[in-house]
């Protein structure tokens, strides 16, 4: 079960939009793109080959920013708030299908003209990572998963 499906059965809601958190924690190279009605949080930095990052649940574009400032002088590196994470805010028909996600990664990509591109993602971003490699295999180079959920590496 992922957060925003917890949310929703215990009815949380912090009662502070997105929009309102953006300058506060917006980052050098922050940028907001409209996805599906949500206004989508991303950053990037560098130049070179595209790499993008894919946080995990209840995490956000932060996360890598060690990975953002380390890989810069090699990659182009892409990372963004998952919805319903970070600035990015929750979807506002709350369809969080992983249907939803790819059309969120393709936006993106689209967006930045990357045609093709590394993927690296932890944790539920790992999931998305995986999904994304089944749904555009031509489009990723290669994938990175880091404690990706629902992969099992027991034998």
């Amino acid at each position: 079960m992922h957060l925003p499906l917890i949310t929703k059965l215990i009815g949380f809601h912090s009662g502070v939009a997105a929009a309102d958190l953006y300058p506060l924690y917006k980052m050098p190279a922050s940028h907001i793109l409209e996805v599906e009605g949500m206004p989508l949080h991303y950053r990037v930095t560098g130049e070179g080959p595209p790499l993008l990052l894919v946080h995990g649940v209840l995490s956000s574009v932060h996360t890598w920013s060690g990975w953002h400032d380390y890989l810069s002088n090699t990659f182009q590196v892409v990372s963004f708030d998952v919805p319903s994470f970070g600035l990015t805010g929750p979807h506002p028909k709350g369809d969080y299908s992983m249907d939803m996600y790819m059309r969120v990664v393709d936006a993106l990509l689209d967006h930045l003209g990357i045609d093709g591109c590394y993927m690296a993602g932890n944790s539920f971003g790992g999931f998305i990572t995986w999904h994304y490699a089944l749904y555009r295999p031509k489009r990723l180079y290669k994938i990175i998963l880091l404690d990706a959920a629902g992969i099992s590496s027991d034998k």
